[in-house]
């Protein structure tokens, strides 16, 4: 392995050489492409030293642990076990790692992503021990008792049985890949997209869906506080079939409601034309409207046969996907490696052919690979995002949190914001993104102010607002904060007014009921804080709900 890593680090760099003097002393002439001729050349010699290093390690290793060292089963059984105890830790993480500190929060990355990387290797390690033992066991096998150190004797080496071991193991995986390749929808439905989006189903559009409880009973209709003995008993542990409906049937607008939009992210991690793509983001916005239609980015709305078929609880739980190996900004390839391999995977792969199926056809080949490049794509969190990928989607967060950045893009005159991401220290995080993107994509800035209270009739709902020091003010009462929105003239034309974008950021004012209060004693962090038992969980969501209902009547 080291001759022929050797052998190949020479012949790059005298190929690298002779083209750097044709370049140089031909027509392209400039000595600053040479120069890059020359750099590229030589970032290749590295990866392929590096390669062979990576695989001589390997193949150490794996030597040791199938003929020297641990048993092979064992540490099978125990990277089993290491994926089981992820996979049970996953929540507690998440739930646990957005209240830790700064600090914390940081030393836990880095650990996470170190973490990752161990276990990939590890991974590879023991399969390669485990093809190792059973071809290199044929090639050198063991008979009876003989005259060795470890009193066993050893036959001569038969390579063609090991050539043939070795065709067996792998003939197999080959025609197993080869065949379900096409298969990409097995990556949705192997993940826990499909779990997370039946129990948002039944828990949100169950709820209002009034068939669930009677023939004669609508989602706006009052419900009695108190069931009464003869009510019908429909499990919400039961699918109903009008719980859920295809996004491009759903219309609620239609019926004076809101144009519902459901922001995703679709993650992009690398690209392959250019390598232009922002590496503070990692992700574009994808935008789906009530009716099928999508925007990626500022490309404009059109639809995509894909996006429409979709259900609509599909979608909310593609834009609940905070947990995936594709995390926007966040994404990293030691954790996507630990997330794949603990299984906890909420992304949704949006396939080409599902977007346009009039897409250009691929040679034939190619799309029996995708399934497995969209697996080894998770494990390296390595995404693609151009119109002939397919594309990994996952929480809209994972590009802008506050949902607003697609009003702002088009233009809204009046935009209300409900920043209620997790923010025990009213660090304004979501809203400082969605400030710096509005200005930095679309050339839009948001300026924030503090009302000036007056004697009017507007006296007391305007004692609710305040500038943002005086919402994370633990002794302040206010909940609201007022900015304008200043967009750019379009061309040929004069600025427009500015626009109207209020705040409301969860936090506790006066006039709140009693329970509410109490709730605030005993839990601090609250309404920032993430509940650690189904009991306080509950407790929480009640006070939640009595917090809101406040807002609402006031």
């Amino acid at each position: 392995m080291a001759i022929i890593g050797a052998a190949l680090f020479v012949l790059l760099n005298l190929s690298s050489a002779h083209m750097a003097r044709h370049i140089a002393g031909g027509p392209a002439g400039p000595l600053g492409a040479a120069r890059n001729a020359l750099t590229a050349r030589l970032s290749q010699c590295f990866v392929v030293a590096g390669t062979c290093l990576v695989l001589g390690v390997v193949d150490r290793l794996a030597w040791q642990l199938a003929f020297d060292g641990f048993s092979t089963v064992n540490v099978g059984l125990a990277l089993g076990a290491a994926a089981v105890a992820l996979r049970a830790a996953a929540p507690a993480m998440a739930t646990g790692g957005q209240s830790a500190p700064p600090w914390l929060r940081s030393t836990g990355s880095v650990l996470l992503q170190a973490l990752g990387y161990l276990l990939s290797a590890l991974l590879l390690v023991w399969w390669t021990a485990l093809v190792m033992k059973v071809v290199f066991g044929a090639v050198f096998p063991i008979t009876g008792i003989g005259a060795s150190p470890g009193g066993r004797a050893l036959t001569q080496p038969d390579f063609g049985a090991g050539w043939l071991q070795l065709l067996l193991v792998m003939l197999p995986v080959a025609a197993y890949a080869l065949c379900t390749g096409r298969n990409v929808q097995f990556l949705n439905l192997s993940s826990l997209h499909t779990f997370y989006a039946a129990r948002l189903t039944r828990a949100y559009l169950g709820a209002a869906n009034g068939r669930r409880f009677s023939m004669n009973t609508s989602a706006l209709d009052p419900i009695d506080g108190a069931l009464r003995t003869d009510t019908p008993d429909h499990s919400v542990g039961e699918v109903h079939p009008d719980d859920d409906t295809p996004l491009q049937q759903y219309a609620p607008h239609r019926a004076g409601g809101p144009v519902h939009l459901i922001n995703t992210c679709v993650n992009q991690s690398a690209a392959a034309r250019g390598r232009l793509f922002n590496r503070d983001r990692k992700g574009l916005p994808l935008c789906v409207m009530a009716g099928g239609a999508s925007q990626l980015g500022q490309e404009g709305w059109k639809r995509m046969p894909g996006i429409g078929t979709m259900s609509l609880g599909s979608w909310l739980a593609i834009s609940g996907a905070a947990v995936a190996p594709g995390l926007g900004a966040r994404t990293q390839r030691g954790l996507s490696a630990l997330l794949t391999f603990a299984g906890v995977r909420l992304g949704y792969w949006l396939t080409r052919e599902a977007r346009d199926h009039e897409a250009t056809p691929r040679p034939w080949w190619r799309p029996r690979l995708d399934k497995s490049a969209g697996l080894l794509a998770e494990t390296a969190g390595t995404f693609e995002a151009a119109g002939k990928n397919d594309w990994l989607v996952s929480d809209g967060g994972h590009f802008e949190n506050t949902a607003a950045y697609a009003l702002l893009a088009a233009r809204a005159q009046f935009i209300l914001v409900a920043d209620c991401g997790a923010d025990p220290d009213y660090a304004f995080a979501d809203l400082e993104n969605l400030v710096r993107k509005a200005r930095i994509d679309l050339d839009t800035r948001i300026v924030f102010h503090k009302p000036v209270t007056k004697p009017s009739v507007w006296a007391r709902t305007l004692s609710f607002f305040g500038s943002l020091n005086e919402l994370a003010s633990p002794h302040g009462c206010a909940c609201l904060s007022l900015a304008t929105v200043h967009y750019p003239a379009l061309p040929g034309g004069a600025a427009p007014p500015p626009a109207v974008l209020i705040v409301i950021k969860p936090n506790m004012c006066a006039g709140l009921p009693m329970d509410v209060e109490n709730y605030r004693q005993q839990c601090p962090a609250f309404p920032q804080s993430r509940p650690a038992t189904s009991s306080s969980a509950k407790r929480s969501g009640k006070a939640t709900f009595r917090w809101a209902a406040f807002w609402l009547t006031s």
